[in-house]
């Protein structure tokens, strides 16, 4: 979501927060192996404070931690 972080310069309103995709990620370990993933679409100069680059940070390491779950 924009409002969270901008990833980009076509970022827009309205997506899920980190938390969001946080609990999804754990719903999906919990019925699926993850064997990869990916983030993509990122403009560091889109990203003036860094707040997309924390979140992507903060999203890695949460699926790296429910993928060791399984």
């Amino acid at each position: 979501d924009a409002g969270t972080a901008a990833a980009n310069h076509f970022a827009v309103g309205g997506g899920l927060s980190v938390g969001d995709v946080e609990r999804a990620l754990s719903i999906i370990a919990q019925n699926f192996r993850i064997a990869g993933i990916t983030l993509s679409a990122y403009d560091p100069s889109a990203d003036s404070d860094g707040a997309a680059a924390r979140a992507a940070i903060r999203l890695l390491l949460a699926a790296a931690e429910v993928a060791g779950q399984g």
